[in-house]
């Protein structure tokens, strides 16, 4: 959602200040009171308060588990948790950190103590909302799909991993939000379960494209040419069902599930690396279906 904007301004020579929005301040702050800055990705996020009143604190003890602490932070965070004490001795905080904060969106610290840490979902503050994150996770799967085109095409090797690891984060965060929709969200709040197939449609092609991409290296050059049409038909399939889905456009989804049925043929499953890509259409076809079904009775005529 787009804001006000504020212009940047330099004092005492080395220090850059902003303003911040009048109605906002006084709906949450008084003078003297603090806020929170912290870096998300490209963003500069800024909180009225790291310590919300009244809202407690999930206890969890680590056992030297650091897989299953994860699990249950994100179980707890699916849930709607916002704020994690994890109990832990002072050699093992930094690992722990590291590793929560990548996993799970918005997850900082706000303070240490003795017997651990306390880590706070601070996006829960900035009203992100549910179609940014699709959004997001759209823009995420496509540099994938792309980073597989060159990677063949021209012969580089661009690593997947963080497109991965960066995809899971915000399948986590959409999973959350579609669980707390509010009413007032009503095209969201109605659609609710076609977003969460269109969800896990758009994690299984991330997924694809991951695998893929752990055994492009072992492809020979006489195979890479036929791979990098059936890249390139995926891609196609991907890009028409993600934007009849954004666009809400039922449309537009009829048109995508035509071309999908026109692309099969040239990706055809005769090995394991074609096979992800068949894939890569298969829920792009889910997705094109779910715009399909949720916002055909918009259509004046049939």
């Amino acid at each position: 959602m787009a804001g006000p904007f504020r212009r940047i301004q330099k004092t005492g020579g080395s220090t850059y200040i902003v303003s911040l929005p009048k109605k906002w301040v006084e709906a949450r702050l008084k003078k003297g009171d603090a806020v929170q800055i912290f870096e998300h990705g490209n963003d500069l996020v800024i909180t009225a308060d790291a310590k919300p009143k009244g809202q407690v604190a999930v206890r969890l003890v680590f056992e030297g588990n650091l897989p299953k602490l994860v699990r249950q932070v994100i179980a707890y965070y699916l849930e709607g948790t916002d704020r994690f004490f994890i109990a832990c001795q002072s050699d093992v905080r930094a690992s722990i950190q590291e590793e929560l904060k990548s996993r799970v969106p918005g997850l900082e610290v706000v303070e240490e103590t003795d017997d651990g840490v306390l880590m706070q979902n601070l996006l829960a503050q900035t009203g992100i909302s549910f179609h940014a994150t699709l959004r997001r996770l759209h823009s995420l799967g496509l540099a994938m799909l792309d980073a597989l085109y060159q990677n063949l095409n021209d012969g580089k090797n661009w690593p997947l991993d963080a497109f991965e690891r960066e995809s899971d984060r915000f399948f986590i965060l959409a999973f959350r939000q579609l669980g707390h929709i509010q009413q007032a969200d009503s095209d969201v709040h109605q659609h609710a379960v076609y977003y969460v197939i269109a969800i896990k449609s758009l994690e299984k092609i991330a997924d694809h494209a991951f695998i893929f991409s752990k055994h492009a290296a072992s492809i020979s050059s006489g195979r890479k040419k036929a791979l990098v049409r059936q890249v390139d038909a995926a891609r196609e399939a991907y890009v028409a069902a993600l934007s009849a889905l954004l666009k809400k456009d039922p449309s537009a989804a009829e048109d995508a599930l035509e071309l999908i049925a026109n692309l099969r043929p040239s990706v055809f499953s005769d090995d394991f690396l074609s096979y992800n890509l068949q894939r890569v259409l298969d829920y792009s076809s889910d997705v094109a279906e779910m715009a399909l079904d949720m916002y055909s009775h918009d259509q004046k005529t049939i």
